[in-house]
């Protein structure tokens, strides 16, 4: 069975080192989010608190993160490549239209030579 209440303190507990990380205190945090009480905050990081999409997202920006950090298993954050694979996700996100498709393309091409190697 799933326990939330776990998922939800694991949650807010990445949530705090990340913004430990990047070097906001919890007030400097609400202040940047446009929030009356850093209560909220460490409620949130505490696992007593909920948080919307919205305030999620403009978190993540803040703290200059990808929403995906958030949701990893501590095996999953400390793999080599994953970092590669978000900085591929933040520029893939960057990109107009013909550059996604052109890197699609790319992609394409690249897993058909690597697929014939095996």
């Amino acid at each position: 069975m799933i326990d939330i209440e776990k998922i939800k303190r694991n949650f807010g507990r990445k949530f705090k080192l990340k913004r430990q990380e990047i070097g906001y205190s919890q007030a400097e945090l609400t202040e940047q989010l446009d929030m009356e009480s850093q209560n909220f905050i460490s409620n949130f990081e505490n696992g007593k608190k909920d948080i919307s999409f919205s305030t999620f997202f403009k978190a993540c920006k803040v703290l200059n993160s990808h929403p995906f950090e958030f949701f990893l298993t501590p095996a999953e954050k400390y793999d080599n490549a994953l970092d590669e694979r978000i900085e591929l996700i933040k520029m893939i996100e960057n990109m107009n239209n013909d550059e996604v498709k052109c890197l699609h393309t790319m992609a394409i091409s690249i897993n058909k030579l690597t697929s014939n190697k095996i």
